[in-house]
């Protein structure tokens, strides 16, 4: 796109989002605009996901309500810039300067947030992990590309492989980690409420006390692995419909497996364990509740 293309594409978007005849919405998808000077911009409701606006001057502008998907703000500055609503899931914003930026409600699932200035950013009601800031820049790489994988049903991004890797004492609330591989890993004393692992394989795992209230392990394996004092209140334990790569289902279903499981003094208040697979687990001391 060269820079008459852009200077009138955005005139036109002006246009769109004030209702004036003859706009046109904002298409910038997978655009290259990188470095360039885009202070003050309404690009209110645009659509740019996959481009490219690292190290981009971008204080002030507009975003509110943009389809922002996996794009690339790395080493930008976005101070007092406008996300509201907008979509940032799997966005990279690596570095950025977000001082007195408007999040709200702004949907970040697997963003990468390393070395980010959100001090003084308004993130009211965005669906943001803020925990994955203390995690290593590879480390929210990994969680990014998952995002796009759970929400591109395997077309885009990677499959999180995260065996036995440290996250414990972390704010990792709302997490999304359907599917992902996370044998092994050691969540022990994190949050993990409203966490999503729907299908996730955490066998072995360490979850020993954390508060993983109102979390949907659908489907998921927790076989041998360790929730002891674990707070599980309303959580999700149900079986999920398996299907292929063509979405289609495949006539089966995947329980919740928790055998060989230590469940000892773990709180599964609210949450429904009948269809779940309790074999060998050491229940000593747990808050269940099953159907007679």
């Amino acid at each position: 796109m060269t820079p008459q293309e852009l200077v009138q594409l955005i005139k036109q978007h002006e246009r769109f989002v004030t209702g004036k005849p003859d706009g046109a919405r904002a298409n910038l998808q997978y655009q290259d605009l990188s470095g360039l000077r885009l202070p003050g911009l309404n690009l209110s409701h645009a659509v740019a996901s996959g481009a490219n606006f690292s190290t981009c001057q971008m204080m002030g502008t507009d975003f509110s309500h943009a389809d922002l998907f996996a794009t690339d703000f790395r080493d930008a500055n976005l101070g007092e810039v406008n996300f509201d609503r907008a979509d940032l899931r799997g966005a990279d914003l690596s570095g950025a300067n977000f001082e007195s930026a408007l999040l709200r409600g702004a949907i970040m699932t697997g963003v990468v947030l390393a070395n980010t200035e959100m001090d003084s950013a308004d993130l009211r009601d965005a669906k943001v992990t803020r925990g994955t800031t203390d995690l290593a820049l590879e480390v929210q790489k990994v969680l990014s590309q998952h995002a796009l994988w759970v929400e591109s049903n395997g077309a885009d991004g990677t499959r999180a492989e995260l065996q036995e890797e440290d996250l414990s004492r972390l704010d990792l609330s709302g997490i999304y980690l359907n599917g992902a591989d996370l044998r092994g890993c050691n969540f022990a004393h994190s949050n993990l409420s409203k966490g999503v692992f729907v299908l996730s394989d955490l066998s072995g795992a360490n979850l020993e006390d954390v508060n993983a209230w109102r979390a949907d392990f659908s489907g998921a394996s927790l076989a041998d692995a360790c929730l002891q004092g674990a707070r599980l209140g309303y959580a999700t334990f149900e079986p999920i419909e398996l299907k292929g790569p063509d979405g289609k289902p495949l006539g089966r279903k995947a329980p919740s497996n928790l055998s060989r499981a230590d469940l000892r003094n773990a709180d599964f208040t609210g949450a429904e364990l009948d269809r779940a697979v309790l074999k060998d687990a050491d229940t000593a001391g747990a808050k269940i509740a099953l159907k007679k």
